[in-house]
Formats: structure tokens, C-alpha cells, sequence
């Protein structure tokens, strides 16, 4: 069966259907209520049908802020790594760099992490706590 067909299959519809009453029938990116809308996933996986994810895998977007999203989570992907791959990391880098993330469990939402990310990798100060404190050394507050 092709995605397209999947896509037809009355679990992605069901899904569909019960994502957007979720989100009230409305972007949850501009607040639109009265443009086409669609369920997003957040991230695919390889092997899964369109349905066989988690609720919080979906969000509801109108046809604008799909296409927009899918155009920059294309360009800002490759801005990763092109930036990692800059950034001299080897294989197991990157592996460390992956497993850090998915250990983390991270109760906060993605905006707020990425925010502190971003502010930790600015700040020289922060970047060295964290490196002391990673490979055990002791910090000087002076």
C-alpha cells in the first residue's frame, strides 16, 4: 500500500479526525480556524503506518503553516548538521550527541529546550560549567 493510500485508510482518518478535535479544529500554529487543515506528525519513524503513533507525535496546521513548516524543518535539519559537521564531530560524536538528547527525557516542551540550548552554547560561562562539570573539574567562579 503507498503512503497515499494509507492515508485513506479509515485509522489514519479516525486518527486524523480525533487529533483535530483536539486541537479544536484550529492551527496551533496562527490560530486559523476557517483555512484547510492538517495533522502534522512531528517526526516519522521507519516502519510505522501513519497511525501507529503517539497523540502528542501530532499537531493540527493549516495548509500554510504545513507547508512552511515542512520547508524549514528540511532547511534547519540540514543547517544542524552541516553546523555539527563544521564543528569537526566524528561518528561517535554525533552518537553521544543523539543519545544525550534521547536520554534525557526531557519534561519541558521542545521551544523551552531549545532556548536553553541556545543560551548555554552563547554564554562562555555556561559553557564552562558544564564542561567542568562534565569531566569532573572544579569550576572557578572568579
Amino acid at each position: 500500500m503507498t503512503y497515499a493510500e494509507k492515508l485513506k485508510d479509515p485509522r489514519w482518518q479516525k486518527k486524523r479526525l480525533e487529533i483535530m478535535e483536539r486541537d479544536e479544529f484550529t492551527c496551533k500554529m496562527c490560530l486559523d480556524n476557517s483555512t484547510t487543515l492538517h495533522v502534522h506528525h512531528k517526526y516519522y519513524q521507519y516502519g510505522n503506518d501513519p497511525w501507529d503513533y503517539e497523540d502528542n507525535c501530532f499537531i493540527t496546521l493549516c495548509s500554510n503553516c504545513h507547508e512552511l513548516e515542512e520547508m524549514q524543518i528540511k532547511e534547519y535539519s540540514k543547517l544542524l548538521i552541516d553546523t555539527l559537521k563544521k564543528s569537526e564531530f566524528l561518528a561517535d560524536d554525533w552518537r553521544r550527541f543523539a543519545s544525550g538528547i534521547n536520554l534525557a527525557n526531557l519534561r519541558y516542551p521542545p521551544e523551552v529546550v531549545a532556548s536553553l540550548v541556545e543560551h548555554l552554547l552563547q554564554d562562555k560561562r555556561l559553557q564552562e560549567l558544564t564542561f567542568s562539570i562534565i569531566t569532573n573539574k572544579n569550576y572557578n567562579n572568579g
